[in-house]
């Protein structure tokens, strides 16, 4: 308020006091009609260059007052310009501040956000959404003091410092113009928070793409109206089990999320000249012609996978499909278009390797080192759902958990879960499948190192990893199989986002549940007739209602991720 009554009132005095002064002294008492200063107007402008210490020196008084009264005029001038420059600077200083510490608030819409307090995870959620980066319509909300990116290329997006349960940081994040919203907290009941204050700003139109940890989770995100919530332990627990139970799924999996192989999975309205038919014929048409591999179908949100053969598809459903992509040219958003000069599918030669392919024994138990009691309670968990006949060995230094399935047959040895003396005691030896999970990638390595120098390299390992590359070091002392869980995450809710029901979709066909549609990988019998990949389809859906997805040759163990409809599947193929 000083500072605008200063600006209003003051300089504007100033000019005026200044200018009538010295038109005064120099023409009017003077009554020399010769003079500079004979019009106001001259006056206001030697008043104006005197004032800024221009001092172009046009005008200059010439009687002994109106060289003094220019005395007072200069040094009120410094004053006054001194004043501003001042405050102009503070106030600058004022708006960096604010913003370098996240406290202004921002003007934006069509915007994501994104709420966390790990920075990593920002990092992750980040290069999945570079098409908003680049348009700079990002806007970070974090508890920190300073830039939760600012040691990193994402230092200058907009932030705003707080609680983003806080319906005035929201507020300032312009939450209720946002387009997308991304939600991770360490504490899953502050996400939990979040994500119902952003419902309740946005009247539901934001979609909430969140994580968090905790099974009971689930339903309250689910309450409070999050489009998609994700532990990534449903995640990433039933893919390592299916490492060695459907040897090559898991690969299929990583490659179809991170779309790093031209093919996505993307969820689209159904075409009018599909409705009313069943769901075989829509299978083969799309494949057939676009080569494109319709997966589910999206009712009123619900998805449902791999329907029935004579499943008619319905007016105002969704299909998701794994189809060819391509990046559109010139486009300012990255589209993914499925265009005539797509390919149909893969050939031989796209085929890619795939990890974790070797033969695992038959006899043997199964070996769980990890001090995490989340982690391990979801194996034994998903195991149990499994029907897991073989003993099972847990290393770890937690406590025996008081709930264990009662249809396993599990053996806890509490104590260090990483050193030779726990695998003597675990028998490790004897193991044919191990399971490795620690916080620390030097913990993940020597486990494996161990347990394959114990068996000889006999063991199938599959450990997690953290750092990045540091599956390369792994891969070295002889792990079979091993995965990065935040890797997978972020492509998934950065997927969800624009495709309702895929990260639905890719939970249920990972998992053993008994209600969904699981996936699994099957080899075809050494009787089987070499036919092409679409007659292959049609005939194991017709015959016995399963739905194929991706092909690994026999003969070269290579994974086709959306093979080509005219490629030949031969026997021993899975």
């Amino acid at each position: 308020m000083k500072i605008r009554l200063f600006l209003i009132v003051m300089i504007p005095a100033f000019l005026i006091t200044s200018t009538i002064g010295i038109y005064l002294i120099e023409y009017i008492l003077t009554g020399n009609k010769d003079s500079a200063f004979a019009s106001l107007f001259s006056s206001l402008w030697w008043t104006a260059v005197t004032f800024t210490t221009v001092g172009y020196g046009d005008m200059s008084p010439e009687t002994v007052q109106g060289k003094i009264f220019t005395f007072f005029v200069m040094a009120a001038g410094l004053i006054n310009f001194s004043i501003v420059v001042s405050m102009v600077t503070e106030k600058f200083q004022e708006f960096r501040s604010g913003r370098d510490r996240g406290l202004d608030s921002i003007k934006i819409k069509r915007h994501i956000l994104i709420c966390s307090d790990d920075p990593t995870w920002m990092k992750e959620i980040l290069s999945q959404n570079q098409k908003y980066v680049k348009r700079d319509k990002v806007v970070l909300i974090s508890p920190f003091d300073e830039h939760p990116l600012l040691a990193t290329s994402y230092k200058r997006l907009k932030w705003v410092s707080g609680n983003s349960f806080d319906l005035n940081v929201l507020r300032k994040a312009a939450a209720a113009k946002a387009k997308i919203a991304y939600v991770f907290f360490k504490d899953s009941s502050y996400a939990l928070m979040t994500v119902l204050q952003l419902e309740t700003l946005s009247d539901g139109k934001i979609v909430t793409q969140a994580q968090y940890v905790g099974r009971e989770f689930r339903k309250y995100f689910e309450d409070v109206g999050c489009d998609h919530a994700l532990d990534p332990y449903d995640l990433y627990v039933p893919m390592m089990l299916s490492a060695f139970h459907s040897q090559g799924a898991p690969a299929w999996i990583n490659k179809v999320i991170n779309r790093n192989h031209g093919h996505q999975i993307a969820t689209k309205k159904t075409d009018s000249l599909h409705i009313g038919k069943t769901w075989l014929e829509l299978v083969k048409t799309n494949k057939q012609n676009h080569g494109i591999m319709p997966l589910a179908v999206v009712i009123n949100e619900v998805v449902l996978i791999n329907p029935d053969a004579s499943f008619e598809i319905p007016k105002d459903s969704l299909i998701m499909q794994l189809e060819p992509f391509e990046i559109s040219e010139g486009s300012s958003v990255m589209k993914f278009d499925v265009t005539e000069s797509s390919p149909k599918g893969d050939l031989e030669k796209n085929a890619i390797d795939v990890m974790g392919m070797d033969e695992i024994g038959i006899d043997g138990h199964i070996l769980i080192s990890s001090d995490n009691q989340v982690f391990i309670n979801r194996c034994l968990l998903e195991m149990s759902q499994r029907n897991q006949p073989e003993k099972i060995i847990v290393l770890s230094d937690t406590p025996l958990m008081e709930e264990i399935p009662d249809n396993l047959d599990v053996e806890w040895i509490e104590g260090d879960s990483n050193s030779e003396k726990s695998f003597l005691e675990a028998r490790s030896s004897e193991a044919k499948v191990a399971l490795i999970d620690h916080a620390d990638d030097g913990q993940n390595l020597m486990a494996v190192l161990r347990l394959e120098q114990a068996t000889d390299g006999e063991v199938f390992t599959i450990a997690t990893y953290h750092k990045e590359d540091f599956d390369q070091q792994l891969f070295k002392v002889g792990c079979d199989f091993c995965l990065e869980p935040e890797e997978l995450i972020a492509p998934i809710l950065s997927q969800s986002a624009l495709n309702p029901g895929l990260g639905t979709l890719i939970e249920e066909i990972i998992s053993e549940e008994p209600t969904t549609q699981s996936l699994h990988v099957r080899q075809l019998s050494r009787e089987w007739e070499e036919d092409s990949w679409l007659s292959t389809i049609l005939n194991l859906k017709e015959k016995e209602g399963v739905l194929p997805v991706g092909l690994i040759c026999c003969q070269t163990h290579k994974l086709l991720v959306n093979p080509h409809p005219e490629l030949q599947v031969k026997p021993g193929d899975r």
